[in-house]
C-alpha cells in the first residue's frame, strides 16, 4: 500500500518546544509532503532550535521540509500578533492546505490575579488566533475550513507532573497522583498516534469534541 500522507501543507504547532507539542512536531515532519512548511511555535529559542537540528537529523535533510521557528509568548497580545505575522510572511504557494495545531497551554498555582491573566491570555486568547489568522486568501488558498477539539488525555508531561504538585486543588493533585502511581498516564507518543490517524483518515465533522479514549 502506497503511504498516506498529510499533502504539502503549512503546518504552524505552538507550544512546540517539548511535551505534547514536541512530539506532535515529530510526528507530522515525517507526514508532510516535500516544500511543506513547519512553523515551529514556542516561547524558549533554544528548546525550538534543537527540535528543528532533531526533525533535520531525523530525516538527513530528506524530507525536504522547510522548518521554521517562532519565539513567541502566545499569552501576550504581540506574542499572537508576531506569530500570525510570520505565517502571511511564509512561501505558501501551492499548498494543498493549512494546519494550525493550538497546544500551547499554560499552568499555574491561581493565588494571584496576574496569574488569572496570564492563564486566560495563554489558553484561552492564544488559541483565539487561529480566528485571527483564519483570512484564507492571505494565507493558503483552500475553500473549506475544519476545526476540531481533541483532549489529548493524561499525559506523562511537565505540565502533569507541575498539577499533581502543586495544584491548588487538592481533589486534582490525588486525581492525578492516583493516575501517575497506577500507571495510566499516557506517553505523548501514544496520544499523538492516535491524531495522527485522525488527521490522516479525515473522517470527522467540523466542531467535534473528541476525546483520546473515543478514538
Amino acid at each position: 500500500l502506497k503511504p498516506r500522507d498529510l499533502g504539502r501543507a503549512l503546518c504552524i504547532i505552538t507550544g512546540a518546544s517539548k511535551g505534547f507539542g514536541r512530539t506532535l512536531a515529530l510526528q507530522l515532519s515525517c507526514l508532510l509532503k516535500p516544500r511543506s512548511v513547519l512553523m515551529l511555535v514556542a516561547r524558549t529559542t533554544e528548546q525550538l532550535n534543537q527540535l528543528k537540528e532533531d526533525i533535520i537529523t531525523l530525516y538527513g535533510g530528506q524530507n525536504q521540509l522547510d522548518v521554521c521557528c517562532v519565539q513567541a509568548d502566545l499569552e501576550k497580545k504581540e506574542g499572537v500578533e508576531k506569530t500570525v505575522q510570520a505565517a502571511k510572511e511564509t512561501s505558501v504557494s501551492e499548498m494543498d492546505h493549512l494546519l494550525l495545531i493550538n497546544n500551547a497551554g499554560a499552568f499555574e498555582f491561581l493565588n494571584d490575579e496576574k496569574f488569572w491573566e496570564s492563564m486566560v491570555w495563554g489558553n484561552v486568547r492564544g488559541p483565539w488566533q487561529k480566528h485571527t489568522a483564519d483570512n484564507r486568501q492571505r494565507l493558503i488558498s483552500c475553500s473549506e475550513c475544519f476545526v476540531i477539539m481533541c483532549a489529548a488525555g493524561p499525559l506523562d508531561t511537565d505540565m502533569q507532573l507541575q498539577a499533581r504538585l502543586s495544584s491548588g486543588d487538592l481533589q486534582l493533585r490525588r486525581s492525578f497522583s492516583l493516575m501517575f502511581s497506577e500507571g495510566q498516564l499516557l506517553s505523548c507518543e501514544e496520544s499523538g498516534a492516535k491524531l495522527m490517524k485522525l488527521l490522516l483518515d479525515n473522517d470527522y465533522q467540523s466542531g467535534a469534541h473528541l476525546d483520546f479514549y473515543e478514538l
